[in-house]
């Protein structure tokens, strides 16, 4: 397959040069990822910032480009004129560094970028893994390769597949399940650092879940969870109680 690798930790983050190297072995791979670090992103996009790229020559000789851009940009960019006339079968976005469980998916730039790929018409995958400062991605990367195909079957034009991997080690891993997202809450506050100026601060403590069948509860007791996100949010439960409703014009 010819596939696109994108990120939001830069080009150079070593779960994205893991992941590419680990690909390339039996697949066309290329990366366009942003030039710096940029989690957090979610899905924004750049309207009035002129984007340029680069080529980056790196030892491992993956044709790659960084992008003064998000993740949603190194996407629509990168497939829109950097590789304008080229085939690409698949988008992966990642391997994140941290897991996005839950409700992190819309923080996420990581998960965003795979699901504008997705709004694009590509079949696109997001991977993330909780993987420690020195520590190394392969066991995620050799997950991601040997269950390649049949993870790119379930995406479609409007489902985006999102894997969160909780350890690189194998042996810790208790099994792979299918399950839906739960919802995850942070105790963060805003702290000040200084002529006036505020930073986002804290811990994740707070993870909740309407039960315990969810990726958030799953991936805490230790299982690799895969997700199907689609473009359509709309809670129809909802939209049926609103549609006998009588709202002023």
């Amino acid at each position: 397959m010819n596939i696109l690798l994108t990120n939001d930790d830069g080009y150079f983050a070593p779960g994205l040069r893991t992941l590419a190297k680990v690909l390339s072995l039996k697949h066309s791979v290329v990366i366009i990822a942003p030039e710096e670090e940029s989690s957090g992103a979610g899905h924004s996009i750049n309207f009035f910032r002129a984007l340029k790229y680069r080529c980056v020559d790196m030892d491992d000789g993956i044709e790659t480009y960084a992008v003064n851009g998000t993740p949603t940009d190194c996407v629509k960019f990168g497939l829109d004129v950097i590789l304008k006339g080229r085939d690409i079968d698949l988008v992966i976005s990642g391997i994140n560094n941290v897991l996005n469980l839950g409700t992190d998916l819309f923080y996420s730039g990581t998960v965003n970028a795979a699901i504008e790929a997705t709004i694009l018409y590509k079949k696109a995958i997001a991977v993330s893994s909780h993987v420690r400062k020195g520590e190394c991605y392969d066991y995620p990367a050799l997950f991601i390769l040997n269950n390649l195909e049949k993870l790119a079957s379930y995406a479609s034009d409007s489902v985006t597949i999102s894997v969160n991997i909780p350890y690189n080690e194998p042996d810790k891993i208790k099994g792979v399940v299918a399950a839906p997202i739960g919802l995850r809450r942070y105790a963060d506050r805003y702290e000040l650092i200084g002529d006036g100026n505020y930073i986002l601060t804290g811990t994740p403590v707070c993870y909740e879940s309407t039960d315990e069948k969810t990726d958030v509860a799953y991936a805490d007791c230790g299982y690799i969870t895969i997700t199907p996100l689609t473009l359509y949010p709309t809670d129809m439960k909802t939209l049926k109680l609103m549609e006998g409703e009588e709202f002023k014009a």
